[in-house]
């Protein structure tokens, strides 16, 4: 049996990478494919998903006043918690779907470390993921590009979340960080093999539809389903 493909949805908190990766598992079980959602940060999953939560809350202190590399860290455990779930899933050939991926700790590290240290956070977080933890690089990588204002907008029609009381965590009500870490995934998109670009957004400004942007989501993930030896 053929490993299954990893693919991760990317993007700026208010995206609407949640609702994507739900569409995607239904279409692709639909088609008989077993498909296995992991959601970054798993609050309550791992043990650094509880400290990710309560870091998110400010029950840590700002943010601001926290080390990237620390929180990188935190971040990379949460996922190295469930390596072996992931890996369990693709070797009896399921579609490991991941809500948030590595790209997401390169992203909102990277927005909060001055410039001139963003290329060694950088080296740091890929050789934490990838190298010490061994996690597996992803097929593919789906982006969803959003501007930040209208991504903002949506985090505030948010549903209550069990990490925090507050309508916004504190990286959430922070722009300068949401305008920061939406530069930092795009220079990602750019730069990175595998990456895959689906705009939210119309020419014109406009909202897309949750079913335009599945459409794309879906041509992307094509090939690699082809190639992993599916429908």
């Amino acid at each position: 049996m053929k490993r299954g493909p990893l693919i991760a949805i990317e993007g700026i908190d208010g995206t609407g990478k949640g609702t994507q990766a739900q569409l995607l598992v239904q279409a692709l079980r639909r088609r008989g494919r077993e498909v296995v959602l992991f959601s970054f940060p798993a609050y309550q999953k791992t043990l650094a998903g509880g400290l990710i939560g309560a870091y998110l809350d400010g029950r840590m202190g700002p943010p601001r006043q926290i080390d990237s590399r620390l929180t990188a860290v935190l971040y990379a455990l949460d996922r190295f918690e469930l390596k072996g779930a992931i890996e369990a899933a693709r070797a009896r050939g399921a579609v490991a779907l991941c809500d948030r991926y590595v790209g997401s700790n390169l992203a909102h590290q990277a927005a909060r470390t001055p410039p001139a240290g963003r290329r060694a956070l950088r080296q740091m977080i890929e050789q934490l993921e990838f190298g010490l933890f061994g996690l597996p690089r992803p097929d593919l990588v789906l982006y969803l590009d959003m501007p930040d204002a209208l991504a903002q907008e949506r985090i505030r029609q948010k549903a209550a979340r069990a990490y925090t009381a507050k309508q916004m965590d504190e990286l959430e009500a922070d722009g300068a960080h949401l305008r920061m870490a939406l530069a930092e995934y795009r220079r990602q998109a750019r730069t990175s093999p595998g990456w895959t670009r689906v705009p939210t957004v119309g020419r014109g400004g406009e909202p897309r539809t949750r079913e335009a942007i599945h459409a794309d989501l879906m041509r992307a993930v094509e090939p690699v389903l082809r190639k992993a030896g599916g429908r």
